[in-house]
């Protein structure tokens, strides 16, 4: 049975676009700035000149409000409950709860009202490799490029869920570039079928 590792925000829900999005208006409307600085980077606190006091509030008045909010990415529910009915073994490998410990419980019952189930669960995780080594895990799908980056390091294949203006990082036999969960579910049968 392979493992797959899989983060929540920015890959199973489309939880990044729906931050930058309220980000927008955060800094054009309530800090009177005018917008990014770092179009590539994924987290608020890289791409906006923000002081650490607004990185805070802003991640305290919206963080877990937003996350209520967020759809699914799609066909993520679609292609989960496939790769979990032809026997991969799913594993949940993020950060979320690091910052409010609500996070957790929230996507949590989102999962349990579209009957997702996953064998593990690893939150409040800082050190995705750490967790990936642990655990044989043999893929991860990721949309940070330091934890792909850090993945092919340690021979772990890196689906990396790119949105269009993240970097790009150069593909190889360990990373492949994706932004859907078709593509994904093609990586994964090829590697299977051929690699792994």
């Amino acid at each position: 049975m392979i493992k797959i590792g899989i983060d929540v925000d920015g890959v199973i829900l489309d939880y990044m676009n729906t931050v930058r999005a309220y980000a927008e208006l955060y800094d054009y409307c309530d800090l009177h700035k005018n917008g990014v600085v770092n179009k590539e980077a994924l987290k608020v606190k890289q791409r906006y000149e923000w002081t650490s006091e607004e990185v805070k509030f802003f991640a305290d008045k919206y963080f877990v409000e937003l996350t209520k909010i967020t759809p699914f990415n799609p066909l993520a529910i679609d292609i989960l409950k496939r790769l979990k009915s032809e026997g991969y073994e799913l594993c949940i490998i993020s950060n979320r709860g690091l910052i409010h410990e609500e996070a957790i419980t929230i996507v949590e019952d989102m999962f349990k009202k579209e009957e997702l189930i996953f064998d593990k669960y690893f939150w409040k995780t800082s050190d995705k490799m750490k967790v990936c080594l642990e655990n044989d895990i043999k893929i991860i799908i990721d949309d940070s490029t330091d934890v792909c980056e850090e993945a092919i390091k340690n021979n772990v294949i890196a689906l990396y869920f790119r949105e269009k203006n993240s970097k790009k990082l150069d593909e190889n036999e360990k990373l492949y570039d994706i932004d859907n969960w078709g593509q994904a579910y093609r990586h994964i049968k090829n590697l299977t079928n051929n690699t792994i």
